[in-house]
């Protein structure tokens, strides 16, 4: 399984929730509401969950390696976008 597409948002307004990720796992299948959350000195990927009087639902990848991967290039992307966002910044200021 490969991530085909991940798209950021970055939250500038939330201490501990730092940016939402959308990942399609390949072009088939879109997992949505991951958080990008920063505990301590790391920054970690929180997958969604949802838990109601009837259930709980929520995504969790079963093998480490595949949670590894998903956690480095959510991660990854996120660093790409504050990157862009702080050359967009420093753009508009000179």
């Amino acid at each position: 399984m490969e991530v085909t597409n991940i798209e950021i948002e970055l939250k500038h307004d939330d201490n501990e929730v730092m940016g939402l990720a959308s990942i399609t796992l390949d072009n088939l299948f879109v997992i949505k509401g991951l958080q990008i959350v920063k505990e301590e000195e790391d920054v970690h990927v929180l997958f969604p969950g949802k838990k109601n009087s009837f259930l709980k639902s929520s995504i969790q990848p079963r093998l480490n390696d595949f949670q590894r991967y998903l956690q480095t290039v959510v991660i990854d992307r996120y660093r790409e976008e504050i990157d862009s966002s702080q050359f967009e910044s420093s753009k508009s200021l000179a």
